[in-house]
């Protein structure tokens, strides 16, 4: 693979299964290397541990994407010495609770991601140690209230998506006052009603919410007119009517509106 090195005109490779561990040295090697993406084995239950300290050598590496993978502290630390990396992106990954220490170290982060990685509960509030120029955004399977509790009180986050799980209104109280998320999306989650969206309109910074199979209301989505950044709204599967749509887009006239019954 030492032609990789070579290629013209290129900036940006993905690396896929067994290949990852025996390729990352000569990857890294490229002059040219901006933009890395690693995708492990999805069909194994357990997923194989990534030594990440060949890429230390990849000085121009600005984004960085970790898939169906294993990352552990001392493979998060080795990427503190890349200056130039500015955005990292992890989805079905698993980060024990000591690896979530090594995240600290990237003090050059500027953009952080995560989807559905999993990391115990009381390791979330770890995130809150990225930079604070560091904008935040997680995806996260059946959380319940004390995992909100975590991540309300990461201050970088800046994008919240909630997928099934045993979450309440009183979860997503503990957001009220952030000050800058921007986005949140709430599916599949029949505990949260017309009680979230008191909540939900506090969050001054929130310009796009997303809210599928809730159990909300007429009355509940009409709280949204005082939310005066809020410029998309999508609605799937709820109790709210067209009629109630109609009074929010009359109320609202800046707010785009996505609205199916079903």
């Amino acid at each position: 693979m030492k032609w990789i090195s070579h290629l013209p005109g290129c900036s940006s490779i993905s690396v896929s299964g067994d290949v990852i561990e025996r390729s990352l040295a000569i990857v890294a090697d490229a002059p040219w290397l901006s933009d890395l993406s690693l995708n492990g084995h999805s069909g194994k239950q357990q997923r194989p541990l990534v030594d990440l300290a060949p890429l230390r050598a990849a000085g121009r590496l600005r984004k960085f994407s970790i898939n169906n993978a294993a990352i552990d502290r001392r493979s998060l630390e080795s990427l503190s010495e890349l200056r130039s990396l500015t955005s990292l992106h992890l989805q079905d990954v698993d980060l024990s609770a000591d690896g979530a220490h090594g995240l600290a170290a990237l003090r050059h982060l500027r953009k952080f991601s995560a989807s559905f990685i999993a990391l115990p509960t009381d390791s979330i509030a770890r995130l809150a140690e990225l930079p604070r120029e560091c904008d935040v955004s997680l995806a996260c399977h059946s959380p319940d209230d004390a995992l909100l509790a975590q991540i309300a009180a990461i201050p970088q986050l800046r994008g919240l998506t909630l997928v099934g799980g045993a979450a309440t209104d009183r979860g997503l109280a503990a957001f009220r006052g952030h000050r800058r998320l921007q986005t949140l999306s709430c599916d599949r989650i029949a505990g949260v009603t017309d009680a979230a969206l008191e909540s939900i309109a506090m969050l001054t910074e929130l310009q796009r919410l997303n809210l599928s199979e809730v159990s909300i209301t007429n009355a509940g989505i009409m709280r949204l007119s005082n939310a005066s950044n809020l410029i998309g709204l999508r609605l799937r599967g709820t109790r709210v009517t067209q009629e109630a749509v109609d009074l929010l887009r009359t109320q609202r006239p800046g707010l785009s509106v996505d609205w199916w019954l079903f």
